[in-house]
């Protein structure tokens, strides 16, 4: 098989759609996997929705994904004179407004779908250049991808009806045409196709929700493409793994639940320093309070879904007393005021050498069996004026 080189073509109209990002992981993984090349061009031909805003979400986006291309990007918009050149060449082909394919049929052999027919009657005539010298997306794209010597284009099945088109033009130009795979949309839960109704639906909206890279790419991965029943996927294992031929064709479903277990698995294996890096970000910390706050996330990091949430259990290690305690923990601590004080005392003459999991948990035992109390009422007593929190799982995401 020749090199190959894949691309992710995204219209800079808004953020990077979660669908995009996946698109994106798609191709990344393919032509990694065949020891090629990922190439990103903008296409931002339609000036009036195109923004640099849109543009540097995308770049950003893809950057906090990890997916990372290879040379410079290429702005579709700086290539005008191209499209017109070729466009020219068709003209004087006498090949601009009309198909000379030999066969009746227009037929795709696609690597997910398998072989597509549609009749050469079915489809209407393409606009090529407008009537302000610009080209049209349908033709653009084709002179980018050949001039970008792209050999595989792996995209959206929203696309199916513009590669029909596309394909009459790669004929009529003669020029090499390309491996094509349509992979199916993603769905919300609820089975109807994605919207901002069914939550985060940008790529920037995972990121501030808490979830980390490693883990959207791993959502992402198995979102729609499967290795029997494996999961837990490293890049590493993705990499060697990755084929097209292993998509679906059926519209893969959101599943918020799953997310969070894989993000939860990557934060608990996560090291404690890594961690406090992501967040000291927001959080400048005495070197007493990092030493705590190290120790404690060997616990916390397992009971957190998200990074967002994780800063909240966190926060008894990074604010100073007295601490904010929520309306159940409150009322804990109203309603054990005794049990609180006599744990206080306790946990007092403790000595530094002895403060560790092990020997606490002995002793707290000890403690609520000589004082005939329950041990959950004791954990409950303890927790509520520590952390603040009747449990330490934050109720918001």
């Amino acid at each position: 098989m020749p090199d190959i080189v894949t691309r992710f073509a995204p219209s800079p109209t808004g953020f990077l759609h979660i669908g995009g990002a996946r698109t994106a992981l798609f191709n990344w993984l393919y032509a990694k996997h065949h020891g090629g090349k990922f190439l990103l061009r903008i296409e931002d031909t339609d000036r009036k929705r195109s923004t640099q805003e849109a543009i540097d979400a995308i770049i950003d986006g893809l950057k906090w994904l990890g997916v990372s291309y290879d040379g410079e990007i290429v702005y579709q918009s700086k290539r005008i004179e191209r499209h017109i050149e070729v466009a020219n060449l068709l003209v004087e082909r006498g090949k601009a407004y009309h198909c000379y394919c030999p066969e009746d049929e227009i037929i795709i052999d696609d690597k997910i779908y398998g072989q597509i027919k549609v009749s050469s009657e079915q489809l209407d005539d393409i606009v090529i250049l407008r009537s302000d010298n610009t080209p049209t997306y349908i033709f653009a794209v084709v002179v980018d991808d050949h001039d970008a010597g792209i050999t595989d284009v792996v995209r959206g099945s929203d696309h199916l009806t513009n590669t029909f088109k596309q394909l009459l033009i790669y004929q009529a130009l003669d020029f090499d045409i390309p491996r094509f795979a349509h992979v199916p949309l993603i769905h919300g839960e609820d089975g109807n196709k994605l919207s901002k109704r069914h939550g985060a639906t940008s790529v920037c909206d995972y990121e501030k929700m808490g979830i980390l890279p490693k883990a959207m790419r791993n959502y992402l991965l198995r979102l729609g493409w499967s290795h029997g029943n494996d999961e837990i996927i490293s890049d590493e294992q993705a990499i060697e793994w990755f084929n097209l031929e292993s998509i679906g064709r059926s519209p893969a479903r959101l599943d918020f639940k799953k997310l969070e277990h894989l993000n939860n698995h990557y934060i608990s294996n996560m090291s404690n320093e890594d961690i406090l890096t992501l967040m000291l970000r927001e959080n400048t910390l005495t070197d007493k309070k990092k030493g705590y706050l190290l120790q404690g996330l060997t616990e916390l990091k397992k009971r957190a879904n998200y990074l967002t949430e994780l800063l909240d259990l966190a926060q008894f290690y990074i604010k100073d007393p007295p601490l904010d305690l929520s309306e159940e923990a409150e009322q804990i601590v109203k309603s054990n005021l005794d049990i609180v004080k006599l744990l206080a005392s306790f946990l007092s003459n403790i000595g530094d050498e002895n403060w560790n999991k092990g020997f606490l948990s002995s002793q707290i035992k000890e403690c609520a069996k000589s004082h005939n109390m329950k041990i959950s009422g004791v954990y409950h007593s303890l927790r509520a004026p520590i952390t603040g929190l009747l449990v330490l799982r934050s109720l918001e995401c």
